[in-house]
């Protein structure tokens, strides 16, 4: 059995200041040694929030999400 995390896990993270690799090291910890994943959708919805954002501060925020 795996896990698919929904778009609201990574932007409640984000929002906390943590990276991708954070937050799926996190879920590692708590769930042990299971398949974790982004659907496609949840990967659009992203980036589509991203492309939203009113400011070019909150366009570059989630940029640096996924750099680390």
């Amino acid at each position: 059995m795996g896990l698919i995390l929904d778009s609201s896990v990574v932007i409640a993270g984000e929002r906390r200041g943590h990276t991708v690799r954070q937050i799926l090291e996190q879920f590692r910890s708590d769930y042990g040694e299971t398949e974790i994943g982004l659907s496609v959708v949840t990967i659009v919805e992203l980036i589509h929030g991203v492309q939203r954002a009113g400011t070019e501060e909150r366009r570059q925020r989630p940029k640096l999400l996924w750099m680390n």
